[in-house]
């Protein structure tokens, strides 16, 4: 039940990564959560990572509190 609702999860994130034209990349494998919210970007992760939205790049480092991008 887990892996399912892990994978679900993981589609919607994808999803999302299409809807706002973003890209995602990493070095090892890893769980990143994107969201919009209140007029901002912020995420967790759970590997650094490099995400693109709209051609802006951000280094991320991995965390497991939401933080804002900036």
């Amino acid at each position: 039940m887990k892996k399912l609702i892990a994978l679900l999860l993981a589609v919607m994130m994808l999803v999302g990564l299409v809807a706002c034209a973003s890209t995602a990349k990493t070095e090892t494998p890893a769980e990143i959560l994107l969201e919009f919210k209140k007029g901002a970007w912020y995420y967790t992760a759970s590997a650094d990572c490099s995400i693109s939205i709209k051609k802006k790049t951000y280094k991320l480092k991995a965390n497991t509190a939401e933080m804002e991008l900036k």
